[in-house]
Protein backbone atom coordinates (compact mmCIF):
# COMPACT_ATOMS: atom_id res chain seq x y z
CA UNK A 1 0.00 0.00 0.00
CA UNK A 2 1.26 3.45 -0.92
CA UNK A 3 0.35 5.98 1.76
CA UNK A 4 0.60 9.72 1.29
CA UNK A 5 1.57 11.82 4.30
CA UNK A 6 -0.27 15.12 4.66
CA UNK A 7 1.02 18.20 6.45
CA UNK A 8 1.28 17.84 10.20
CA UNK A 9 1.02 14.04 10.29
CA UNK A 10 3.80 11.53 10.71
CA UNK A 11 4.31 7.85 11.25
CA UNK A 12 5.17 6.43 14.65
CA UNK A 13 7.33 3.48 15.54
CA UNK A 14 5.37 0.54 16.90
CA UNK A 15 6.31 -0.77 20.36
CA UNK A 16 9.07 -3.35 20.01
CA UNK A 17 10.94 -5.64 22.35
CA UNK A 18 13.58 -8.10 21.28
CA UNK A 19 13.74 -9.51 24.84
CA UNK A 20 9.98 -10.16 24.95
CA UNK A 21 8.94 -11.25 21.43
CA UNK A 22 5.55 -12.36 22.74
CA UNK A 23 4.32 -8.77 22.75
CA UNK A 24 5.15 -8.26 19.09
CA UNK A 25 2.19 -7.08 17.07
CA UNK A 26 3.08 -9.37 14.17
CA UNK A 27 2.95 -12.42 16.48
CA UNK A 28 0.01 -11.33 18.62
CA UNK A 29 -3.19 -13.32 18.23
CA UNK A 30 -6.44 -12.95 20.21
CA UNK A 31 -6.19 -16.61 21.30
CA UNK A 32 -2.64 -16.10 22.58
CA UNK A 33 -2.50 -12.73 24.38
CA UNK A 34 0.90 -11.48 25.53
CA UNK A 35 1.79 -11.93 29.22
CA UNK A 36 0.58 -9.09 31.43
CA UNK A 37 3.98 -8.75 33.09
CA UNK A 38 5.72 -8.36 29.74
CA UNK A 39 3.28 -5.62 28.68
CA UNK A 40 3.76 -3.70 31.93
CA UNK A 41 7.54 -3.97 31.72
CA UNK A 42 7.53 -2.82 28.10
CA UNK A 43 5.29 0.15 28.91
CA UNK A 44 7.54 1.15 31.81
CA UNK A 45 10.67 0.96 29.65
CA UNK A 46 8.95 2.97 26.93
CA UNK A 47 8.11 5.84 29.28
CA UNK A 48 11.63 5.78 30.72
CA UNK A 49 13.10 6.04 27.23
CA UNK A 50 10.82 8.95 26.26
CA UNK A 51 11.63 10.84 29.47
CA UNK A 52 15.36 10.32 28.98
CA UNK A 53 15.14 11.48 25.36
CA UNK A 54 13.22 14.65 26.23
CA UNK A 55 15.77 15.62 28.87
CA UNK A 56 18.63 15.17 26.42
CA UNK A 57 17.11 17.62 23.95
CA UNK A 58 16.52 17.35 20.23
CA UNK A 59 19.13 15.54 18.20
CA UNK A 60 21.09 17.62 15.71
CA UNK A 61 20.59 16.94 12.01
CA UNK A 62 23.51 15.30 10.21
CA UNK A 63 25.10 16.60 6.97
CA UNK A 64 23.60 13.80 4.84
CA UNK A 65 20.14 13.93 6.39
CA UNK A 66 17.25 15.69 4.70
CA UNK A 67 14.66 17.92 6.38
CA UNK A 68 11.63 19.37 4.61
CA UNK A 69 10.07 22.65 5.71
CA UNK A 70 6.52 21.38 5.30
CA UNK A 71 7.18 18.37 7.52
CA UNK A 72 8.89 19.65 10.68
CA UNK A 73 8.32 16.48 12.71
CA UNK A 74 10.62 14.15 10.76
CA UNK A 75 14.06 13.90 9.17
CA UNK A 76 15.05 11.51 6.38
CA UNK A 77 18.26 9.54 6.93
CA UNK A 78 20.47 7.68 4.38
CA UNK A 79 20.81 5.34 2.64
CA UNK A 80 18.95 7.02 -0.17
CA UNK A 81 18.90 6.90 -3.96
CA UNK A 82 17.91 9.37 -6.68
CA UNK A 83 16.17 8.05 -9.79
CA UNK A 84 15.86 9.86 -13.10
CA UNK A 85 12.19 9.53 -14.02
CA UNK A 86 12.83 10.29 -17.70
CA UNK A 87 15.37 7.46 -17.94
CA UNK A 88 12.99 5.02 -16.26
CA UNK A 89 10.18 5.93 -18.64
CA UNK A 90 12.50 5.54 -21.64
CA UNK A 91 13.36 2.02 -20.47
CA UNK A 92 9.67 1.15 -20.00
CA UNK A 93 8.76 2.43 -23.48
CA UNK A 94 10.99 -0.11 -25.22
CA UNK A 95 8.84 -3.19 -24.44
CA UNK A 96 5.68 -1.08 -24.79
CA UNK A 97 6.37 -0.57 -28.50
CA UNK A 98 6.22 -4.32 -29.04
CA UNK A 99 3.00 -6.37 -29.32
CA UNK A 100 1.40 -6.87 -25.92
CA UNK A 101 2.99 -3.80 -24.34
CA UNK A 102 0.79 -2.19 -21.69
CA UNK A 103 2.65 1.03 -20.99
CA UNK A 104 0.32 3.95 -21.70
CA UNK A 105 2.54 6.26 -23.74
CA UNK A 106 -0.22 8.79 -24.43
CA UNK A 107 -0.92 9.21 -20.70
CA UNK A 108 2.75 9.79 -19.99
CA UNK A 109 3.04 12.42 -22.72
CA UNK A 110 0.24 14.38 -21.07
CA UNK A 111 1.77 14.13 -17.59
CA UNK A 112 5.37 14.77 -18.62
CA UNK A 113 4.96 18.55 -18.45
CA UNK A 114 4.48 18.64 -14.67
CA UNK A 115 6.02 15.31 -13.59
CA UNK A 116 9.10 15.55 -11.32
CA UNK A 117 12.44 14.97 -12.98
CA UNK A 118 14.06 13.23 -10.00
CA UNK A 119 12.48 10.86 -7.47
CA UNK A 120 14.35 10.42 -4.18
CA UNK A 121 14.03 7.19 -2.19
CA UNK A 122 14.90 7.13 1.52
CA UNK A 123 14.98 4.13 3.83
CA UNK A 124 15.10 5.67 7.32
CA UNK A 125 12.90 8.26 9.06
CA UNK A 126 13.62 9.82 12.45
CA UNK A 127 11.05 11.60 14.60
CA UNK A 128 12.33 14.87 16.01
CA UNK A 129 10.03 14.76 19.03
CA UNK A 130 11.20 11.40 20.40
CA UNK A 131 14.35 10.70 18.32
CA UNK A 132 12.91 7.32 17.34
CA UNK A 133 14.15 5.97 14.00
CA UNK A 134 12.06 3.83 11.65
CA UNK A 135 14.00 1.51 9.35
CA UNK A 136 12.87 0.20 5.99
CA UNK A 137 12.63 -3.58 5.92
CA UNK A 138 15.14 -3.63 3.04
CA UNK A 139 17.93 -2.50 5.38
CA UNK A 140 16.91 -4.56 8.44
CA UNK A 141 18.64 -7.93 8.35
CA UNK A 142 15.96 -9.97 10.07
CA UNK A 143 13.39 -12.47 8.91
CA UNK A 144 10.13 -10.99 7.69
CA UNK A 145 8.13 -12.51 10.58
CA UNK A 146 10.51 -11.18 13.25
CA UNK A 147 9.82 -8.03 15.20
CA UNK A 148 11.98 -5.05 14.28
CA UNK A 149 11.89 -1.30 13.80
CA UNK A 150 10.35 -1.62 10.34
CA UNK A 151 6.90 -2.15 11.90
CA UNK A 152 5.17 1.18 12.38
CA UNK A 153 1.85 2.61 13.46
CA UNK A 154 0.12 4.91 10.98
CA UNK A 155 -3.22 6.68 10.69
CA UNK A 156 -5.61 6.28 7.79
CA UNK A 157 -9.22 7.19 7.07
CA UNK A 158 -11.79 4.37 7.35
CA UNK A 159 -15.22 4.35 5.71
CA UNK A 160 -17.68 3.52 8.49
CA UNK A 161 -20.46 2.50 6.08
CA UNK A 162 -18.43 0.84 3.34
CA UNK A 163 -20.80 -2.17 3.23
CA UNK A 164 -23.90 0.06 2.97
CA UNK A 165 -23.88 1.87 -0.35
CA UNK A 166 -27.11 3.75 0.38
CA UNK A 167 -25.66 5.50 3.45
CA UNK A 168 -23.90 8.84 3.29
CA UNK A 169 -20.12 8.31 3.31
CA UNK A 170 -18.58 8.91 6.72
CA UNK A 171 -14.88 8.61 7.45
CA UNK A 172 -13.07 8.30 10.76
CA UNK A 173 -9.37 8.26 11.56
CA UNK A 174 -8.08 4.84 12.64
CA UNK A 175 -4.66 3.55 13.66
CA UNK A 176 -3.12 0.61 11.83
CA UNK A 177 0.12 -1.37 12.04
CA UNK A 178 2.22 -2.17 8.97
CA UNK A 179 5.75 -2.76 7.74
CA UNK A 180 7.67 0.23 6.44
CA UNK A 181 9.21 -0.59 3.05
CA UNK A 182 10.56 2.75 1.80
CA UNK A 183 9.62 6.38 1.30
CA UNK A 184 9.60 8.46 -1.88
CA UNK A 185 10.10 12.24 -1.95
CA UNK A 186 8.82 14.09 -5.02
CA UNK A 187 9.44 17.76 -5.75
CA UNK A 188 6.41 19.01 -7.70
CA UNK A 189 6.44 22.27 -9.60
CA UNK A 190 3.58 24.77 -9.62
CA UNK A 191 0.92 23.66 -12.10
CA UNK A 192 -2.80 24.36 -12.61
CA UNK A 193 -3.32 20.67 -13.34
CA UNK A 194 -2.01 19.82 -9.86
CA UNK A 195 -3.90 22.74 -8.25
CA UNK A 196 -0.66 24.11 -6.82
CA UNK A 197 0.20 27.80 -6.92
CA UNK A 198 3.76 27.19 -5.69
CA UNK A 199 6.23 24.27 -5.71
CA UNK A 200 5.26 21.49 -3.31
CA UNK A 201 6.98 18.48 -1.79
CA UNK A 202 5.03 15.22 -1.90
CA UNK A 203 5.96 12.33 0.40
CA UNK A 204 4.73 8.81 -0.36
CA UNK A 205 5.37 5.98 2.10
CA UNK A 206 5.23 2.38 0.90
CA UNK A 207 3.68 0.14 3.58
Amino acid sequence: MLLGISYGTILRTAPASREEPAISVCRHRPTHPPPRTACLNQTHLRFQWVARTLTQGQRQRGPQEKAINGYPKCVFIPPHSDFDLMALVHTARLPASRPGGRFDISAWEGAKAFAPRIISQWEKIRRNEESGTMHACDVVRLAQHDRDMSFICYESMKHTHAHKHSRTPEFVSCAYFGQFLCVFVLELSASPDLHTASPKTLILVLI
